[in-house]
């Protein structure tokens, strides 16, 4: 029965669905408040998910949870101990079956379980069975099958209120029985991972994202919740509702980031009383069991120093924490029902706190380096690596990446702040904005920043932010909003949320101050002599040429052809090539099949061929093979897109530019952002202007037919898809055909 909206001043807000740079700052105070209230009434750990659920429905703190929303629990997906299915996302309401009356439930944790020989994807060997008892359905046909996960699902019943919630003898008798539940009280599932999904594990908000629109849709437009989904929107359109959703979602995690009283691990928070009273404790996954399971991952690969001849060699140590939790003596009772996703949680937090009081996860006393390897599978898998008497510790200690791994970045601080002044005054430097920072991200400080702001408190804090954006189109200004300096998700301090303007595109170079003792940051941008036009895009301020060069290649298209593999070689370039301070990318030649490869692979989404849909293997095999890579190359050099140039490889195999005399020769395959002058002169007019009776204005970019029998350029079909993308439109956008496209430009009327 529909009841009454509640009563209390709704927690989400409209500006909400724009994501947390857009919220005032005490509209998160009342959310974030009210997420700690939530937090602090549930018996297990409180997921994004699951804090937008409760925000959303008007959960009720005071104990009847969800009892007093519209829900029609009839319509509540079904699970079944040992059965299989479509995978349901954290925050998903179910109804698990029993031999009688159904449980309802609100899925709370979820992880990826172990086979029943022990050991997970990752390649982590685990007892199938610990101490605590656990009791697993037996092995069925989908166990074998390659393309089935098996997952443990933590279910809350108490989410409903004490109306559906289900009796202890009930549940005792149930978890007794180990059919319709697990011993401890879960349900094990084998599911189906969908389509481009990671092996690794969901994304796990996007994946409930996409799960409510698709499946749960009329939950979100019910007109008896406490705001509905299309007035925070702004309308009923798909998009509209997928955009506001996913602004929400990332609000929700901001709110629980940037609490004093709360501690977040992969999405799931917990109360730091709640964590400190676990850390702190004598008995069964206490203090002492947890100082066991770090020094594990400290000295577990370390060599036992008994070997006489020979070399020790590297030696990879993985430790799955749910199923090491299962080996504590006296640890039963706290790994049942949701009392087993508190205890993950914590661990993995103390563990992630050991990794970060270190060197960036490196113990020099022990020369191993740590690592969380899997997220997802059985509570966390973490991996430890010693490099053996035959490496450096700064080796990464592992083989090589197949042909169908990803390739590492070349580059991975680029765009990192870089100190330029450090006195007893100020601190100074200077980053690249990166695309992954303009909307709502967290922007990265220097160290000696983060050290004097936490100074001033242990707590995330409000920060006023300047920025002077100098030589623009329009007027100067200098816009001046507040920000929070917080952890992110990986424990690193920042600003957060920083969403920049249009007029300060990717790639420019941002000048920072801060004042020591003072709560203000200022940024500035400097204008360039002359704008230059790089990828079809007019740049009129200093910027980094190297983030231009990787930052605005085109993203995988919606479709592979025998026209597409330029395409791919390009972006292979352009992602995989070492590069120059100019901006230049070089590829070895003779990587550029696995790089493409690796590209190819990350695009799922199926392509055409003669009429029918096919995978990404079949696509592969189709289309991108050695015998058109090459051509493809050749194609580009002779366009002018790419260009051949000479290195060397070093002893360690690695290609290396400018070539060096004293090692062999190799080809590489260049690319060069070529800036040029735009057309409008430094003051800000054209040719035109100087006239006297014209008048400058900006010609934005448009679409030209073309005379009958031609075609547009390589370069014109480039600065397209960038002009497609500033506009915030998907990639793999192409000109229509017969048309070409005229840039953005100025112009005297």
């Amino acid at each position: 029965v529909p009841t009454a909206p509640t009563s209390e001043r709704p927690v989400l807000t409209p500006a909400m669905a724009y994501g947390p740079g857009a919220v005032d700052p005490a509209e998160i105070t009342v959310l974030r408040t009210y997420l700690e209230r939530v937090v602090a009434s549930r018996p297990g750990p409180v997921h994004t998910n699951v804090a937008f659920t409760a925000a959303y429905l008007g959960y009720d703190t005071t104990g009847e949870g969800y009892g007093g929303c519209a829900l029609d629990i009839d319509d509540f997906p079904s699970v079944t101990c040992g059965g299989t299915g479509a995978a349901l996302p954290v925050g998903a309401f179910v109804r698990v079956q029993t031999g009688s009356e159904p449980l309802y439930a609100e899925i709370v944790y979820r992880e990826g379980a172990a086979r029943p020989d022990g050991a997970t994807p990752t390649g982590a060997t685990v007892p199938p069975d610990g101490p605590s008892g656990e009791s697993r359905p037996r092995p069925s046909v989908a166990d074998e099958a390659p393309d089935v996960r098996r997952e443990l699902l933590v279910p809350d019943f108490t989410a409903f209120g004490t109306g559906l919630e289900v009796e202890a003898r009930k549940a005792d008798r149930l978890r007794a029985h180990a059919k319709w539940l697990t011993e401890d009280g879960h349900v094990l599932v084998h599911t189906r991972p969908t389509p481009g999904a990671r092996r690794s594990g969901p994304d796990e908000t996007a994946h409930f994202a996409a799960y409510l629109l698709a499946s749960r849709r009329g939950d979100l437009l019910d007109p008896s919740v406490p705001v509905p989904l299309t007035r925070l929107a702004g309308g009923a359109d798909p998009r509209q509702l997928r955009a506001a959703l996913d602004g929400l979602l990332d609000t929700v995690a901001y709110a629980l980031a940037t609490s004093d009283s709360l501690r977040v691990w992969q999405g799931y928070a917990l109360s730091r009383a709640r964590v400190g009273e676990g850390l702190l404790r004598d008995g069964p996954l206490g203090r002492a069991d947890l100082g066991t399971l770090a020094n594990t991952l400290v000295r577990g690969p370390v060599p036992d120093g008994r070997r006489r001849h020979g070399r020790t060699g590297p030696k990879t140590l993985r430790t799955a924490v749910g199923p090491w939790l299962r080996t504590v003596a006296g640890a039963g009772d706290q790994l049942t029902g949701v009392g087993y996703a508190v205890a993950v949680c914590r661990a993995n937090l103390a563990m992630g706190d050991v990794v970060r009081a270190s060197d960036h996860g490196h113990f020099p006393e022990t020369g191993v380096k740590v690592a969380l390897d899997d997220a997802f599978e059985s509570g966390g898998v973490w991996r430890s690596h010693h490099p053996g008497a035959g490496q450096s510790p700064g080796d990464r200690g592992t083989a090589a990446a197949g042909p169908a791994s990803r390739l590492p970045d070349p580059d991975p601080d680029l765009g990192a702040p870089r100190v330029t002044g450090d006195d007893s005054r100020s601190v100074r430097w200077s980053f690249a904005l990166r695309p992954a920072a303009r909307h709502g991200a967290r922007v990265p400080l220097p160290t000696s920043v983060v050290d004097g702001l936490r100074a001033a408190g242990a707590g995330p804090r409000s920060v006023r932010l300047e920025l002077r954006h100098e030589g623009a189109p329009g007027p100067a200004s200098v816009r001046v909003r507040q920000v929070w300096f917080a952890p992110g998700r990986d424990g690193a301090w920042g600003l957060t949320p920083v969403t920049w303007s249009d007029d300060v595109p990717p790639g420019l170079l941002i000048d920072a101050e801060w004042v020591r003792g003072g709560s203000r940051i200022t940024l500035r941008t400097e204008p360039l002599d002359a704008p230059v036009v790089v990828d079809g895009r007019t740049i009129r301020h200093r910027y980094d040429p190297r983030v231009v060069t990787r930052d605005g290649v085109r993203g995988p298209g919606t479709w592979y052809g025998p026209g597409a593999v330029p395409e791919l070689v390009l972006r292979a370039v352009r992602l995989c090539g070492l590069l120059t301070e100019d901006g230049h990318a070089l590829l070895d030649r003779a990587a550029l099949p696995r790089a493409v490869r690796v590209l190819e692979l990350d695009d799922a989404s199926p392509a055409p061929e003669h009429g029918r849909r096919v995978t990404g293997g079949e696509r592969h095999r189709l289309w991108i093979t050695p015998a058109r890579l090459g051509p493809a190359a050749d194609e580009l050099i002779r366009d002018g897109v790419l260009y051949a140039a000479t290195g060397s490889r070093d002893p360690d195999g690695e290609p290396r530019y400018p070539a060096r005399p004293s090692d062999p020769p190799i080809p590489l395959i260049g690319y060069d952002p070529d800036p040029r002058p735009a057309t409008v002169p430094p003051g800000g007019t054209d040719e035109a202007a100087g006239r006297g009776d014209a008048t400058p204005h900006l010609v934005h970019g448009f679409v030209r037919r073309l005379p009958l029998g031609s075609a547009p350029s390589r370069r014109q079909r480039e600065a397209y898809r960038a002009y497609c993308r500033d506009l915030g439109k998907a990639d793999g956008t192409e000109l229509p055909p017969g048309r070409t496209f005229v840039g953005p430009h100025y112009r005297g009327r």
